[in-house]
């Protein structure tokens, strides 16, 4: 019988409803299709209706052309005149500077999310005749999305409301949620509490504020643990008697807070004690007050304004129905939102005053700690930035900025970077000023400091002694897998490396997990795969990749570091098939975007003696390039760097 029905099952919560409108004849099986989010919920339909999976549609969407439109999108957007003659950044002034900048970078992750998922369902509804599309539940990000992807092909979109069982249900989850969410975040105001009164300033030394994310701390060695990024930083100036350093733990999510109670000891900090003490502060309270009556007013005129409507298109689809919840979360919530960069802003500049700051190192200087950027600046204290991860020669949102975002107003509502930017070496540093319009005069070339810790260690790994740690045979060849948080891409490369590596004997994989994630989902994928793997979270990244024979993973700084160590490296895009790292390290890296070349790749690099040998070559060529030198100085240069700042 002819499937006329396309029954979309976005999440778990969907299929509770799904049996009762069966049961209520809702629901025809012989006419219906499932179309689902993801494959983890496959295993519901065996045995109840016939389902396609979505990601067979986005897995053939070409992620760079429309990345590349989006980015555009992004840096014109903003600028063009929509209210009273004023642009977005003009319209969100807030103490001389723009609050558009705060979320520019989420934002454009959002946008990207969006317009792929409603290009997949414009790209299933044209290769099936679709009379019906089923929606189960009323989220209104996700109906837009449906609604802007069917429009003009006349196919009925019906929504099915949840019950108020249902909706009842999902409100005392989210109060549970929210519980959940905000103790640990009490725990950490009382820690801020009591290290703030064993803080002091220095008047002898240089006071540094330094930010650190509890979601990046990630062991590094044995017995050390830390926030990769500044982990050398901290300690050089800790032990150099002419710094005194204030840092800050930003917890962006509930396992970050947890884990920065966990796992950190003083001097850290928490910033949650800060947030918690603004909400008292006379001050911080009538500007936020103020700004709130403004933001409120602004939004009202927005939702009316025609212009702003058609400024938010991008690649042919009208986005302002899909993003008006998003938009919405960033005029009137508390937090990630426009209140919520202000009052970032305010505790800055406060932190700056109370604790007689001379210089501000942000680390994610283009998210997390932009605000510190910001709020140096009003300080007239200068600010140092170093590069966190990857800068591909690709569209993406940071460190990529056109000449509008950082040269059009005449005053501070210009995008602020860093008065300087550290780099690993100077292929970034060419990148900054070419695709960025970074001024190159303010982009500084030190190495990476993180690699100090490498070079530090280098003696101390031995294939044996990790083998013996983790249990493994040491004559097996060793393939690591460096995941990132398990989505869509990574899923699918991990199937795929699996199924590759079952067909070769004597070889073990080893999983490095993301910082960010748990092992629950990798776990439940070897189950599905029936392949045993060990999966570690803590052990030492660098010693991994020093005893390993092979590197594998789809995007990410740890493909870097992997040919720093002259290590044989994989790159598994099978959907987002765009070359990141740029021309020399893909001299070096093996790129695989087809599932059924990546077992003769593994087969060779691991066998094949004679094309190691000629990677080799190119790997010494790309350290130079890419992290100027691994000589343990990295961090000195940094902090070099730092002082001669604090000496202008």
């Amino acid at each position: 019988m002819k499937k006329d029905t396309y029954i979309f099952v976005r999440n778990d919560c969907d299929l509770k409803n799904i049996k009762k409108l069966v049961s209520d004849n809702k629901i025809n099986l012989s006419s219906s299709l499932f179309v689902l989010w993801n494959n983890s919920m496959a295993p519901y339909f065996q045995n109840t209706g016939d389902y396609i999976l979505l990601e067979q549609y986005s897995g053939k969407f070409d992620l760079y052309p429309n990345k590349k439109k989006t980015m555009d999108f992004i840096k014109n957007f903003p600028h063009k005149k929509i209210l009273d003659n004023k642009s977005l950044v003009e319209l969100l002034k807030y103490k001389g500077y723009s609050l558009w900048w705060f979320v520019r970078q989420g934002f454009f992750w959002h946008c990207i999310r969006v317009i792929k998922e409603t290009i997949a369902i414009k790209s299933l509804i044209k290769n099936k005749k679709i009379n019906k599309i089923m929606i189960l539940n009323d989220d209104n990000e996700f109906v837009a999305i449906v609604k802007e992807a069917a429009r003009s092909l006349k196919i009925k979109v019906e929504i099915i409301k949840r019950d108020c069982k249902a909706n009842k249900n999902k409100y005392l989850k989210n109060k549970k949620d929210l519980v959940l969410n905000y103790f640990p975040r009490f725990i950490r105001i009382f820690q801020g509490f009591f290290r703030s009164l064993r803080t002091k300033n220095n008047p002898k030394a240089n006071n540094i504020i330094l930010v650190t994310q509890s979601h990046i701390w990630t062991s590094l060695a044995e017995k050390i643990t830390g926030d990769p990024n500044s982990y050398t930083i901290l300690r050089e100036m800790i032990k150099d008697k002419k710094y005194n350093v204030l840092p800050i733990d930003l917890a962006l999510n509930k396992d970050a807070a947890w884990r920065g109670i966990k796992e950190k000891k003083k001097p850290f900090l928490p910033f949650d004690y800060f947030i918690f003490k603004s909400f008292f502060d006379p001050k911080i309270r009538k500007n936020l007050n103020s700004l709130r009556t403004r933001l409120n007013k602004l939004a009202v005129s927005l939702d009316k304004s025609s212009a702003f409507k058609k400024a938010l298109t991008c690649s042919n689809i009208r986005l302002y129905d899909i993003l008006k919840p998003q938009i919405n979360n960033y005029f009137f919530n508390e937090f990630d939102s426009f209140i919520g960069a202000a009052r970032n802003f305010e505790i800055g500049r406060k932190l700056l005053k109370d604790y007689s700051i001379n210089a501000a190192i942000c680390l994610d200087e283009n998210g997390t700690s932009r605000f510190l950027v910001f709020a140096a600046d009003s300080c007239k204290i200068p600010s140092v930035g170093l590069q966190h991860g990857i800068i591909p020669p690709l569209p993406g949102s940071s460190y990529n900025y056109s000449k509008k975002d950082l040269y059009s107003y005449k005053n501070n509502l210009n995008c602020l970077l860093p008065d300087k930017t550290a780099v690993f070496g100077n292929y970034f540093r060419n990148l900054l000023v070419k695709y960025g319009n970074y001024d190159c005069s303010k982009v500084a070339v030190t190495g990476q400091p993180r690699m100090d810790i490498l070079f530090e260690q280098r003696k101390n790994y031995s294939k044996k002694n990790l083998c013996k740690k983790l249990g493994i045979d040491a004559g097996k060849k060793l393939v690591i897998y460096a995941s990132q948080p398990f989505k869509e891409e990574s899923i699918i490369a991990f199937s795929a490396l699996v199924k590759s590596l079952k067909r070769l004997k004597n070889t073990r994989l080893l999983i490095k997990l993301h910082p960010v994630e748990g092992p629950s989902q990798c776990k439940t994928l070897l189950q599905k795969l029936k392949y045993d793997a060990i999966i570690s979270r803590y052990t030492d990244l660098y010693e991994m990749f020093r005893c390993s024979d092979l590197v594998i993973c789809i995007e990410s700084t740890v493909i870097l570091e992997a040919l720093a160590l002259e290590k044989q490296v994989i790159q598994l895009n099978l959907i987002d098939k765009h070359e990141i790292f740029g021309e020399l390290a893909s001299k070096c890296i093996n790129r695989v975007t087809k599932e059924n070349e990546l077992y003769g790749v593994i087969k060779d690099l691991l066998y094949n003696g004679t094309l190691s040998e000629k990677l080799s070559k190119e790997r010494k060529k790309f350290i130079l390039e890419y992290y100027y030198k691994i000589d343990g100085n990295s961090t000195r240069r940094f902090v070099g760097l730092v002082d001669s700042e604090i000496k202008k």
